[in-house]
């Protein structure tokens, strides 16, 4: 069952303009189906901690709260992100990181980004997925929900009973399909939005006019 899923979520996120590199990489998304979640997060996160926070900076992940919280939340699927802020001209890290040497140096500005465009980028997705949770769940619907986690920085504990999506799909199975419009947009507005570190506000207001604006061209489009 896993090289379905793993090229389905390659296909998704090279849709959006994702490079996804052939077998025989270093990959950064791990995706473990086990019968102990719990535990297996919990043992993970103990066993190397610091794969899962950047202790020295407090911008990379979630924060200490909610990785507490995917240690121990009751749910089918649990994940946990950590992105990098890399340089756009040559896509290596912007920041210093521990064994890995002193700041980056842009030849002719020294050891600064200034005038550089800086982008985050994930560096690791880790998803583990409950298989005595996921009974019902048909394989297409489940690589669908697997493909939107990983590509994309979602709370987990976000109420989305009130949108079209496929995040829905372990409180009503049967009304979702898989990825639907809304889910398209949104990850289209969110890797079409402009990719250098910008404000927080600014970046979920380019994110919510694309998606009002694919709302709007859906609408015109739709049949009587």
């Amino acid at each position: 069952m896993a090289q379905p899923i793993i090229d389905h979520v390659a296909r998704v996120g090279a849709s959006y303009g994702l490079k996804v590199r052939e077998p025989g990489c270093n990959p950064n998304v791990v995706i473990i189906f086990t019968d102990e979640a719990p535990n297996l997060a919990k043992a993970l996160v103990a066993a190397e901690p610091e794969a899962f926070r950047v202790r020295w900076t407090r911008q990379l992940d979630r924060g200490s709260i909610a990785l507490s919280r995917f240690q121990e939340m009751d749910a089918p699927v649990r994940w946990w992100h950590v992105s990098i802020p890399v340089l756009g001209w040559n896509g290596k890290a912007a920041i210093a990181l521990p064994g890995r040497g002193g700041a980056p140096l842009v030849p002719g500005e020294g050891r600064v980004n200034r005038g550089r465009p800086v982008s985050d980028q994930f560096n690791k997705v880790i998803i583990i997925v409950d298989v005595n949770r996921v009974e019902g769940i048909m394989l297409p619907q489940l690589a669908d929900y697997l493909a939107l986690v990983t590509l994309a920085q979602i709370d987990p504990e976000s109420d989305m009973q009130r949108y079209d999506t496929v995040l829905n799909v372990f409180n009503n199975p049967g009304a979702v399909a898989g990825l639907s419009e809304w889910d398209r947009a949104y990850l289209a507005a969110l890797y079409e939005a402009h990719p250098e570190r910008i404000d927080r506000a600014d970046q979920a207001t380019g994110v919510t006019n694309r998606l009002r604006r694919e709302e709007q061209r859906l609408a015109a489009t739709a049949p009587d």
